[in-house]
């Protein structure tokens, strides 16, 4: 009965439940990462790093899926007295693959939306908490891949009854910081799209995207409840841990599919993110992308609201005048007007001369046609004037 194929749910075998819901999962995840790829290269642009994230995220979890496919199959999910010890062996070692495939899964899909939500950031500040995040998530899969590796003593580190480390402490403080780095996930994006000039309707829309890393959160938390019911001493490890692994298989398959909803239409109609036009943090108004986009960046104060948006929306804005120059850096256009006249008729000639404080010294001097003029005595037949330009008229009237 050992031997029998995994095809029929019995009360003595749930394996088969566990490989339907696995592979459901599978699928799904496939098609969403196709979908994601698909709109890429539907836009004749290539993969980003995120993108590069999610599809290494996908083939780690289909990779998982298989390991843990091949588990039902030696007979994970039976009752413990349908296996023996060879089963069991391949059960510890297919389980012990999946394992290691499953954190950097969640690690990887963690990652790609970290690049996305920094393509989102309008501010230094942002951009330093996001790659903060970044590292925090980075560390973490490096450090939980390295220790699930290394769990129990070699050459055995898959034999979870041999000399292990503590196997539920362990598990908690990873969980714990899986949640904290999802809280992150979910409240940095909210918080940067918060600050964007965006309709309400668009935002909510954003946001609950984002949002939906709630769902990791609870599948997270509750994997960690039935992987402890399935290590007490009174259990079955092979039956009672189905719920465990369906819920693993579930958080590491709805990473993915989670992470690339941003790439999908409701999104990409509510915010310029790069996947059908250019990145949200170079989107400007009116460009050729959007008649009615709006910039990247933090809304302004409450006073500055309306005139910022009039600014930014409007198509016929030209940039303001500047204020004219100061009276002394104009120039003095004065000696293109007549000076004087031939003959015997009185003008008056305009003199110019700077004073010691720089401001300057006009004078007038009377001048009669024939060169004379009142008070001090005055070169024949014309109007010397001394000033920034050295003009000097003679008697034809030529410079």
């Amino acid at each position: 009965m050992a031997d029998q194929p995994h095809s029929v749910i019995t009360v003595n075998d749930h394996g088969p439940l566990l490989a339907i819901s696995a592979w459901l999962l599978g699928c799904a995840l496939l098609l969403c990462t196709a979908t994601r790829i698909g709109i890429r290269f539907s836009t004749r642009k290539l993969p980003t790093a995120d993108d590069v994230c999610i599809l290494i995220a996908t083939a780690l979890a289909i990779g998982n899926t298989i390991a843990i496919s091949f588990a039902v199959e030696s007979g994970l999910g039976k009752r413990a007295f349908l296996l023996t010890i060879a089963h069991i062996v391949d059960i510890s070692k297919e389980i012990y693959i999946s394992t290691i495939l499953y954190i950097p899964t969640v690690g990887f899909s963690k990652l790609s939306v970290t690049i996305f939500v920094a393509r989102l950031t309008c501010t230094p500040s942002h951009k330093r908490a996001v790659i903060l995040l970044g590292v925090v998530i980075s560390c973490w899969t490096i450090s939980i891949t390295g220790v699930v590796a290394f769990m129990c003593k070699l050459p055995r580190p898959w034999d979870y009854t041999g000399q292990c480390i503590p196997i539920m402490p362990f598990w908690i403080a990873a969980c714990a910081i899986d949640v904290l780095t999802d809280l992150g996930l979910i409240v940095l994006p909210v918080y940067i799209v918060s600050k964007l000039q965006l309709q309400t309707h668009k935002k909510v829309v954003v946001i609950f995207i984002f949002a939906l890393r709630i769902l990791l959160i609870t599948l997270s938390v509750s994997r960690l409840i039935f992987f402890r019911i399935s290590f007490s001493p009174t259990a079955d490890r092979s039956f009672d841990s189905i719920p465990h692994f369906i819920l693993t298989q579930a958080h590491a398959a709805l990473s993915v599919i989670i992470d690339c909803s941003p790439a999908l239409k409701p999104f990409t109609d509510n915010v310029p993110t790069g996947m059908l036009s250019v990145s949200l943090a170079n989107h400007s108004a009116g460009t050729t992308f959007a008649k009615d986009s709006y910039n990247a960046r933090a809304l302004p104060s409450k006073s500055r609201v309306e005139s910022f948006s009039t600014i930014t929306t409007s198509r016929t804005w030209s940039p303001p005048r500047p204020p004219p120059p100061p009276e002394e850096l104009r120039p003095d256009l004065s000696i293109f007007g007549p000076r004087f006249l031939l003959g015997h008729t009185t003008t008056t000639a305009v003199s110019e001369s700077m004073r010691e404080d720089g401001s300057r010294k006009i004078s007038e001097e009377c001048v009669r046609g024939n060169g004379s003029k009142v008070g001090d005595s005055c070169e024949r037949g014309g109007i010397t004037k001394t000033m920034a330009w050295h003009v000097r008229f003679d008697q034809a009237g030529t410079v």
